[in-house]
């Protein structure tokens, strides 16, 4: 499975759903992070994310809009 990790601003409130399943629950959260490209900080990359099961640690770590991640 691949891993990735990206330093940047949550830049959307996540959006956490639930999806029942025969065997087990699975939760999903969508949410966006704002990368700074440069070291001025005037230009960002935005990248999609979706995340699968951890969602105490997003719910943990997520302070708010804005807030460094």
């Amino acid at each position: 499975m691949n891993h990735v990790v990206l330093k940047g601003k949550v830049s959307s409130i996540p959006k956490i759903s639930f999806i029942p399943t025969e065997l087990t629950d699975l939760y999903v959260c969508k949410f966006v992070i704002e990368v700074q490209t440069d070291q001025q900080n005037q230009v960002a990359d935005y990248f999609e994310c979706i995340s699968f099961e951890n969602i105490k640690r997003i719910k943990y770590y997520y302070r708010g809009r804005g807030q460094k991640s």
